[in-house]
Order: C-alpha cells, then structure tokens, then sequence
C-alpha cells in the first residue's frame, strides 16, 4: 500500500463517514466553516452526536470569521461535554483540513488554489504524527 492515496470526489464524504464510524477513542476535525457550513448533513451531525456520547473524545477546529464560528456553534448544537472541543481560528493561512480517527487513520486536503482540493488517505504513522503536531499547535499553543 502507498503511504498516501488519493480520494476521488465522489469517496470523501463515504471515507470520512467511514473514519468517523470506526473511531473508538480519539477524533480530531478541523472545519473551514464557510464551507461547511451550508453542506453539513444532519446524518453527519447526528454521528458526531453518537460518538460524543460514546466517549470519544472529539477536539476540532473552525476556521474563518466569529461570526461563522457562532453559526457553527448553533449548528452543531452541541452543548459543552467533558469530551468535545470546538475551538475557533481566524486566521485562514494556518487552516489545513484534516480528520484523523484514533491516532490511525487520516483524510486531508491539500489546496491547489482556493477553490480546487485534492484529498488523500493515509495510515502512515509518521505523516499522521506531523500533522498530530500542527493540530495540536493550534488547538493547545493558541497560535491563532
């Protein structure tokens, strides 16, 4: 197996949903909330409910402006839990998507120019640690 794969278009949402599905300890999202937020399906959401109440321990990142990540707040309408975390970055050129499930298994983009994304697999331990390491820079340093 490659130590990264590429997604076609039509498997993200299936992969994520996938990774999301399998998650029995960890997930760490980010959310580049202008996006996301017209397109978030209420089936995703109610996941991102299941696991929460399973436990697993949720830490993701919004990016973009305050008043999105407000929107995103009501839109999850997750209230705080011991176990998830939503935390806010405005500034767009630290955002990199990502979902990585249990430290093992990640999807992320890479950005060939604002619109057009290419989105790849891994579950190469070194490549996941890496961006383990921006994540939790962001998430924990607060260099946002």
């Amino acid at each position: 197996m490659a130590i990264i794969n590429f997604i076609p278009e039509k498997s993200i949402l299936p992969t994520a949903f996938r990774l999301v599905k399998k998650s029995k300890k960890t997930l760490y999202l980010t959310m580049m909330m202008k996006e996301e937020l017209k397109a978030i399906s209420d089936e995703y959401l109610g996941l991102i409910r299941r696991k929460i109440q399973e436990g697993v321990l949720i830490e993701r990142i919004g990016f973009g402006s305050q008043k999105d990540y407000e929107k995103a707040l009501v839109q999850l309408g997750l209230r705080p839990f011991k176990n998830f975390y939503f935390k806010y970055c405005p500034d767009l050129r630290k955002a990199q998507r990502l979902l990585v499930s249990d430290k093992k298994e990640m999807i992320f983009a890479v950005y060939m120019d604002q619109e057009k994304k290419l989105v790849f697999y891994t579950k190469y331990k070194p490549l996941i640690r890496v961006f383990l390491a921006y994540f939790k820079e962001i998430f924990i340093d607060s260099i946002c």
